[in-house]
């Protein structure tokens, strides 16, 4: 396990009160700890801070609240946008590129 994904985890769930070691024991924690790392491996979530998307392209992005929507980013005006939302990028934790439908 990396401490990048545990650090994080710990980091989102601190705020919501969430106490892993005391609430499932320090083993069951860190098998889910374990877990949560492999998918964010696994999966084509790319963060922000390690590339953009290219300018106005449309892709699914999560924020800091777990939503998932369609957004594309402009930075131009250093923004995400979707429809009807707007973001700050540190808002944005990850994106992924949407995948083609064959």
């Amino acid at each position: 396990m990396t401490m990048d994904a545990i650090g994080k985890f710990y980091e989102l769930a601190e705020p919501i009160g969430v106490n892993l070691n005391y609430w499932m024991g320090y083993s069951v924690a860190a098998k889910f700890v374990e877990s949560f790392e492999k998918h964010i491996k696994s999966s084509q979530w790319i963060r922000p801070q390690d590339q953009m998307p290219k300018d106005g392209e449309p892709v699914l992005i999560t924020d800091v609240l777990g939503r998932q929507i369609v957004a594309w980013w402009r930075p131009t005006h250093d923004m995400w946008y979707s429809e009807n939302y707007s973001w700050f990028p540190r808002e944005v934790n990850y994106w992924m590129p949407i995948p083609e439908i064959v």
